[in-house]
């Protein structure tokens, strides 16, 4: 009787230890790094959405907190003052920062623009407008978001391209959601406009598509137009962490790519858009690798049309430990 006390009390205490381990080792799992992340409530972060709703972040030991922001540009002074760990911004703005002396990198892949989707962003005239190639455009009253965007230097690129004096266009800075009711109502004769807005309009009867793209595919079969950056300063001290939101927004990448039927309920949800609209509109692409082209043109293109003084090479302005070049 005494040994079975003996072993029974040995039991009771294993028994004990196991679940006082087990115990530590569940709040330990449950222990998540704590992240803030600034993105605009845009079809091109829906990196982020997805890792969100299927929980990658969490399984990757992170808890994310967002901040909505209106543009690149206030995500890069979020990154900058340090309110948030990384954030959202396009080649053209991050690359202008650069040149100014930030010491801002991206550290993971973005949004592309190729083959596939190429009409995800383009020039858009009326539907019934005269209008009916890029050289009929020169002398006209064209929309864009703002000069010196992305959007800006893609007319640009294409006006060289067709043969057109830039000189001859009138640039109308007007945000992206009021720029097909310019158009619409005669205040303007085109716009380089981007999706939902396509969709919507084209849905409407309002326009139609007249150059897909920000570049022909002659000069960029496939571009990167934005990602997560992050000051490179920070980096080292903040390597675990940004490894780990890499690790999600890869797993999400091949969710995106496996599952585009189950994508447009989940872009809704998080930026409240209409999900019958994103159901017809050209989606971004979304890949796990980056070649340095893809990054390159845009910095190149910069530097051609004045919108950085010299150009660079595209990987100073990436965190090439983080996100390996092709």
């Amino acid at each position: 009787m005494k040994k079975m006390s003996i072993v029974n009390a040995v039991m009771v205490l294993g028994i004990g230890l196991l679940l006082a381990l087990f115990t530590a080792g569940a709040g330990y799992a449950k222990e998540l790094l704590p992240m803030k992340v600034s993105y605009i409530p845009i079809m091109d972060c829906q990196q982020l959405y997805v890792a969100w709703e299927k929980g990658y972040l969490e399984e990757e030991g992170l808890k994310v907190e967002g901040q909505t922001v209106q543009s690149g540009s206030m995500s890069q002074t979020l990154v900058e003052s340090g309110s948030v760990d990384l954030g959202w911004t396009a080649v053209v703005p991050l690359s202008q920062a650069y040149v100014k002396g930030f010491d801002f990198a991206f550290i993971a892949p973005g949004s592309f623009v190729d083959g596939t989707n190429r009409k995800t962003v383009g020039i858009v005239v009326k539907k019934d407008s005269p209008i009916q190639s890029f050289k009929d455009l020169a002398g006209k009253k064209v929309a864009i978001n703002a000069l010196q965007s992305i959007n800006h230097l893609g007319v640009l690129v294409l006006a060289d391209f067709y043969g057109v004096d830039a000189k001859t266009l009138k640039f109308v800075e007007i945000p992206m959601p009021s720029q097909i009711p310019a158009i619409k109502e005669g205040a303007v004769d085109a716009a380089h406009a981007a999706e939902p807005f396509i969709a919507a309009a084209e849905a409407e009867g309002i326009t139609r598509m007249l150059v897909p793209g920000y570049y022909p595919p002659e000069i960029a079969d496939r571009m990167m137009a934005a990602s997560w950056f992050a000051k490179k300063s920070s980096l080292e001290k903040n390597k675990d962490k940004m490894t780990r939101f890499i690790k999600a927004m890869t797993k999400a990448t091949d969710f995106i790519n496996k599952n585009p039927d189950q994508i447009p309920a989940i872009v809704a949800k998080y930026t409240k858009m209409d999900v019958n609209l994103l159901k017809k509109v050209a989606p971004p692409r979304f890949y796990t690798k980056v070649n340095k082209k893809e990054i390159q043109v845009s910095i190149d293109q910069c530097a051609k049309y004045g919108f950085i003084k010299n150009g660079f090479d595209a990987k100073e302005i990436v965190a090439t430990n983080l996100l390996p070049l092709q």
